[in-house]
């Protein structure tokens, strides 16, 4: 026999027995199947014996020793950090931190500023301004820096203030009907009569 004629033989064989083999080892697996996972026990109050593997906290605890303790402590092995609480606080309008508790016991805060508008009313000097406030000061201005005591109007006041609507200054449009009530752009602001009477009692003397 060659060897060419042989060496086919030979992987003719094999090939035979590994068939066969690859049957016998399903076989095998088709009469004793897999059992179904079962997940570890959640943890509960108690004695937990070394070894003992158990849920808790959305976590994966391992005992080191037989212990009382509830996890996370020195007497478990974290195997599976999880998630255990999230929460979200707004310290003030504009900054929310972030906190999350992990199983191991590690806490994770993160801050975030949001430069959110927010009207705070007419400008004033004593007032700490942040980033994102509106205000009325001879129109209409957004902070772009923090700032206080730096009016809108002033020479340096492009570094801290952004105008929003209007011009440099407000152009006032007053009216004055057959009353004596005064309007600005609309709007009832008061009567003439008592700084009219006034001026005429002075100028005759009546006030003396």
């Amino acid at each position: 026999m060659k060897t060419d004629d042989l060496d086919v033989l030979l992987a003719d064989i094999i090939a035979e027995h590994f068939q066969r083999l690859r049957g016998d080892v399903e076989r095998m697996i088709a009469a004793k199947p897999v059992p179904p996972f079962m997940p570890p026990q959640m943890w509960s109050a108690g004695r937990h014996s070394a070894g003992a593997v158990v849920r808790h906290l959305n976590g994966l605890f391992c005992a080191r020793r037989d212990t009382f303790d509830e996890p996370p402590s020195d007497a478990w092995l974290s195997l599976l950090v999880g998630i255990a609480a999230v929460a979200f606080e707004w310290s003030d309008d504009r900054h929310m931190t972030l906190r999350v508790d992990l199983s191991d016991g590690t806490v994770v805060e993160t801050r975030r500023d949001f430069a959110v508008p927010i009207a705070r009313g007419f400008w004033q000097a004593d007032v700490m301004y942040r980033v994102g406030d509106r205000v009325l000061r001879f129109g209409d201005w957004q902070a772009i820096k923090d700032s206080m005591g730096i009016d809108p109007n002033a020479a340096d006041g492009g570094e801290h203030w952004a105008k929003v609507i209007g011009k440099g200054s407000r152009t006032a449009s007053f009216k004055l009907d057959d009353d004596g009530t005064m309007f600005e752009s609309g709007r009832e602001i008061g009567s003439i009569k008592p700084l009219v009477a006034n001026l005429l009692r002075d100028l005759t003397g009546g006030g003396g």
